[in-house]
């Protein structure tokens, strides 16, 4: 009795690892800049990333927008990493954004993504 509760607990808690790693992650992000058109991410490709990689979460939080791109496919590409811009047009956002109100853009930032 006492493996099986040792075995239970095991897969639980492998469970829980698994999912909470296949789950959409926060993107760490170069850059990014903002015009009345578009807004633009710089991010790290190692060779399999593209826009569709990434998702926008967008809240409305008071007068102040909260924007976080999150990454919702892994690049599991070889080559060593390099900066590549994401951008979303206002025609895009239009619906969700006004890139001329205030916004929060709560990724973080770095220099280079280990």
């Amino acid at each position: 009795m006492r493996k099986f509760a040792f075995f239970f607990a095991f897969m639980v808690i492998a469970t829980y690892a698994f999912a909470q790693a296949a789950t959409a992650q926060d993107e760490k992000i170069a850059g990014f800049n903002v015009s009345l058109d578009q807004m633009t991410f710089t991010v790290w490709n190692s060779g399999y990333t593209d826009k569709s990689s990434f998702e926008l979460e967008i809240a409305e939080v008071g007068t102040i927008y909260e924007v976080r791109l999150v990454r919702i496919r892994k690049d599991y590409g070889k080559m060593m990493p390099q900066p590549m811009e994401i951008i979303f047009t206002q025609e895009e956002l239009k619906d969700k954004l006004d890139l001329r109100s205030d916004f929060r853009i709560l990724n973080t930032f770095s220099v280079y993504n280990f």
